[in-house]
């Protein structure tokens, strides 16, 4: 029966409870549950995604950081090639020109040394000698 039809001032006595009496506190306790659930699935959600994104972060630092030391690593050949043109390069300037002048001085030494005149005497002589001998030297040693 219901308690609306009953005469002011009525007790009801042994009535039966709705479902929501009866099962407030298991459905409460239910919806909490669910609802934290849902919030806990929603966290891990946007954690995965924010994983993903690091990753594909690392993963465009990494192919930035490989072109990088590429980069280096081709810049690093050119230097060496380049200092070994540049030594290359003064090695035959070394050899070539001034051993070409070193020869043409002992040379020409010798020859003032043939030669008649004053320069016979043997201070003179003697002296020349020592120049074509530190020529010879310096000659060797720059070949070397």
């Amino acid at each position: 029966m219901d308690p609306a039809r009953l005469p002011a001032g009525s007790d009801a006595q042994f009535r039966v409870p709705t479902v929501w009496e009866a099962y407030r506190p298991y459905i409460t306790g239910t919806i909490v549950v669910v609802s934290a659930q849902l919030v806990l699935i929603m966290a891990l959600v946007a954690a995965r995604a924010r994983a993903r994104r690091a990753e594909a972060t690392v993963r465009t630092r990494e192919t930035t950081l490989r072109t990088s030391y590429d980069r280096i690593r081709h810049l690093a050949g050119r230097l060496i090639h380049a200092q070994e043109a540049t030594r290359a390069a003064v090695a035959r300037d070394l050899h070539d020109g001034v051993c070409q002048d070193l020869a043409g001085l002992s040379i020409s030494i010798a020859s003032l040394q043939r030669s008649s005149g004053d320069l016979q005497d043997p201070p003179i002589q003697e002296e020349l000698g020592k120049i074509q001998v530190e020529a010879r030297d310096t000659y060797d040693e720059i070949r070397k």
